[in-house]
């Protein structure tokens, strides 16, 4: 083109559309970037702090409920159960009782000399997660089962992952091997073989979760938490019939309902007895396994409980509701990190680490001081008219007081920050200092101290608590356990013969005695040994291995150093008593040394699946095959093991669980022995039935043998042997 042909004009216009192909060339290179930056933001770890508001604005906040009643569960009726029931319910101020733990946590992952850590899942994964999470309605209580695993389960199980990285906070929190979250046990429970009813153990429901510390490859429950489904047990009813009151006086022995007619009453009725039912089934749970930290959830509304370890008839109570506590309010301190659902759970999962399950003397303590009510959740609901169901609104909602401590990490950290998320992605904007007001200020409640006074108190507390309360088995912090006694110990109190001079007890059952003989008398023994243990359950020590028909402890006398094994269960049977009666000449040999049973009378020991009332005792028996028998004895093992099932069967007993877990391998008798007779058959007809069983075995002979005990006793009995 010839410049000097083109009028002024023609330029101008010529240069103005340069400049605009290259402004648009420009905004198309920013767009470009903006998405590259866009893409590598959605695609990178996050932060803590992003994460905790990526699964606020993703899965916290977005979820509903089923209003449609023919699109929503009924559970079913079943006959009302008594329970142990609080006496008292009061407010606990939870926010204050996690705040110097959640800040602990935080400066580990946000150090303050080093870049935060980028350990959490990326924003596009938690935005997935987070439809998946509240792509329908909550109907039942598996909805909110499924949404509670994306919400809070999933993400403290990164948190406690991201902590344990870290050499300091994993010590500082004693954290091991993380911590489970679990809605189901492998309990089962065995069926008595005589026709005494059975106490049938309160196991772990379809709608409650546990969550477990991880310890060396053991679980230690450390609390659990209640579902029940928002339609159910609404947010109106948990706000309108949880407040401090007697429960017992006003809910469980009221006697004068509200007039047909007075609707607002008969509301507050039913809101208080629905939701004092569905806490009374935490707190039941609660008292027997000795936790002091719970919650109850409806999906929308976390409700935090706590059972003082001096006060056992209150259960104290705090209502939390993650989806408005944590937004911001009015600029002032932006957005609030501990009270996310996330948080929330982290400061209970933390709590509960540093709070020992009380022991089973406090736990049968407890109960003795409780009353129980005859409750059941789904009777009282379907009791309610639906019409009655929407009540009038609850208390209006009223923030949570914050911050707690102005110099709380994030609080200083994010005053100085950008924003973490643009506005189209739900904008969190850090605003100037200055806490908000607060009606818990109104009400005299002084601020905390400084976070390091509060976390050297924590550390105090924990020790002391460490010190003076039990392992979270249950078991006395300083009880020791003494080494068993032998079969021929336990066999010569069972037929009034010398003491073994092998047994590592032998001067304790001298008990200052010159003697040679045991100074106590079997019958003796098994008084004193059931006194001991209603008088201190936790004399028995749980040594936390299940089986079918059972769990195992194990007990030691005090003052006369009888230990042994004691397998418990939670109905009384004569069963195994009967087995091991006709099988007497095998004991010491075959199958261990059976002294007798004893019964929790006046206490009872809390396990996880079951509740022991009947404990049986023998000698121990040995140890697992696998773990204990030397190598140059594994090649006749297994003619070993068919000796044993012959001799059995000679005694007309035919082992129906004849498996590896039931035999073990006994370094005194250099021999195995077989153990648990929850599951035999007793054969009528020994020589029609057990030659059957023994044709097929191969080279069988019927012979007699003569084992022997104890030096210069001997039993007579007829045993099969190979040949």
């Amino acid at each position: 083109m010839d410049l000097n042909s083109v009028s002024k004009e023609e330029l101008i216009k010529l240069l103005d559309a340069q400049t605009k192909r290259a402004d648009e060339e420009r905004k198309r290179a920013d767009e470009e970037r903006k998405r590259a930056d866009e893409a590598e933001d959605l695609n990178r770890p996050t932060s803590f702090e992003e994460f905790l508001i990526a699964c606020h604005i993703y899965i916290t906040v977005p979820i509903t409920v089923q209003t449609d009643s023919s699109l929503t569960t009924k559970g079913s009726i079943t006959a009302p159960t008594g329970r142990y029931c609080p006496t008292f319910l009061e407010p606990w101020d939870f926010h204050s009782a996690q705040q110097s733990l959640f800040d602990e946590a935080y400066k580990f992952l946000h150090p303050s000399n080093a870049s935060e850590l980028r350990v959490f899942p990326p924003r596009q994964v938690l935005e997935h997660q987070g439809r998946a999470a509240c792509r329908y309605p909550l109907g039942s209580e598996g909805d909110l089962q499924r949404h509670q695993f994306l919400e809070v389960e999933n993400p403290i199980y990164d948190t406690f992952q991201a902590l344990a990285a870290i050499p300091a906070a994993r010590e500082r929190f004693s954290l091991a091997d993380g911590v489970v979250f679990e809605n189901h046990l492998n309990s089962t429970t065995e069926i008595p073989r005589d026709n005494e009813a059975p106490v049938i153990p309160r196991t772990v429901k379809p709608d409650q979760n546990c969550i477990f510390h991880q310890v060396n490859g053991e679980r230690n429950l450390i609390y659990v938490t209640e579902y029940k489904a928002a339609h159910k047990l609404t947010d109106d009813f948990i706000r309108s019939g949880l407040y401090q009151m007697n429960m017992y006086e006003e809910v469980v022995q009221r006697a004068i309902l509200p007039d047909k007619d007075d609707k607002d009453g008969n509301a507050q009725y039913n809101a208080k007895r629905l939701t004092c039912a569905a806490l009374t089934q935490t707190f039941d749970y609660m008292i027997g396994q000795g936790l002091e930290y719970s919650c109850l959830t409806n999906g929308r509304i976390k409700v935090m409980l706590r059972v003082p370890i001096d006060n056992p008839e209150t259960l104290q109570y705090s209502i939390l509701e993650p989806s408005r506590d944590a937004e911001p309010v009015a600029n002032q301190d932006g957005f609030r990190f501990p009270y996310t659902a996330v948080g929330y759970y982290l400061g209970l999962t933390l709590l509960s680490l540093g709070s020992p399950r009380r022991n089973q003397a406090w736990r049968n303590s407890a109960q003795s001081k409780l009353n129980k009510w005859e409750v059941n959740f789904e009777k009282i609901l379907q009791g309610i008219p639906v019409t009655e169901r929407k009540i009038r609104p609850s208390p209006a909602y009223r923030a949570p007081r914050y911050p707690l401590n102005d110099r709380s990490p994030y609080l200083l950290r994010n005053r100085r920050a950008r924003p973490i998320f643009d506005a189209d992605t739900h904008n969190i904007v850090y605003a100037g200092p200055g806490p908000p007001p607060s009606d818990d200020e109104a009400h005299g409640r002084e601020p905390p101290s400084s976070p390091l006074q509060a976390i050297e108190r924590r550390k105090r507390q924990r020790t002391s608590t460490m010190n003076s309360q039990p392992s979270r088995s249950g078991q006395p912090a300083g009880s020791q356990s003494r080494p068993y006694c032998t079969q021929r110990c336990l066999g010569g109190l069972v037929s009034r013969l010398p003491l073994d001079p092998k047994c590592p007890n032998i001067e304790l059952h001298k008990h200052n005695s010159k003697g040679s003989f045991h100074s106590l008398s079997l019958s003796k023994v098994l008084a004193l040994m059931e006194s001991q243990i209603n008088d201190d359950p936790d004399s028995c020590r749980y040594l936390k291995k299940e089986g079918v028909h059972g769990s195992i402890f194990a007990l030691t006398l005090k003052g006369y150093g009888y230990t042994c094994i004691g397998k418990g269960t939670s109905y009384k049977s004569k069963h195994e008593a009967q087995i091991y009666a006709l099988l007497a000449p095998l004991q010491g040999i075959t199958i261990p040394v059976f002294l007798g049973d004893v019964h929790f009378t006046k206490s009872k020991y809390f396990l996880l699946n079951r509740t022991i009332i009947q404990l049986s005792l023998m000698a121990w028996g040995g140890k697992c095959l696998s773990e204990a028998l030397p190598p140059i004895e594994k090649q006749d093992l297994a003619g070993r093991v068919k000796q044993a099932q012959r001799e059995l069967l000679s005694y007309k007993v035919a082992h129906l669980d004849f498996e590896d877990r039931n035999i073990l391998w006994n370094e005194e008798i250099q021999g195995v022995m077989v153990i648990d007779f929850g599951r035999v058959k007793v054969i009528k007809s020994l020589k029609r039935k057990t030659d059957a069983v023994l044709a097929d075995m191969p080279n069988v002979r019927r012979t007699k043998v003569v084992v022997k005990m104890c030096d210069g006793v001997s039993f007579s009995a007829r045993a099969g042997h190979g040949g």
